[in-house]
């Protein structure tokens, strides 16, 4: 059984870079809409430009999520992206 991710939007913390970024191009292949949270904006927008040309919505959320006020802001400014988030992934 497979699972489509055509349409789904994911949303990706530490996005910018690494493991974050690897999982954005690969779900973005599958077709996914991102959320993507990240403190680096220059990094975050770059990997946004990427994704985009896949043909996928993306939203940005600058955000440190060391502290309780940018996890709270962060994930608050990826969620308004999206009214459904099919899956989470914080490496």
């Amino acid at each position: 059984m497979s699972v489509s991710l055509e349409g789904k939007t994911v949303l990706i913390t530490g996005a910018a870079n690494g493991i974050g970024r690897a999982a954005a191009t690969a779900f973005a292949a599958e077709g996914a809409n991102l959320a993507l949270v990240d403190i680096d904006r220059d990094a975050l927008e770059a990997l946004a430009g990427e994704v985009r040309g896949r043909g996928v919505k993306v939203g940005l959320a600058i955000a440190d999520l060391s502290t309780g006020a940018g996890v709270s802001t962060g994930i608050a400014s990826a969620l308004l992206f999206v009214y459904l988030i099919y899956a989470l992934l914080k490496p």
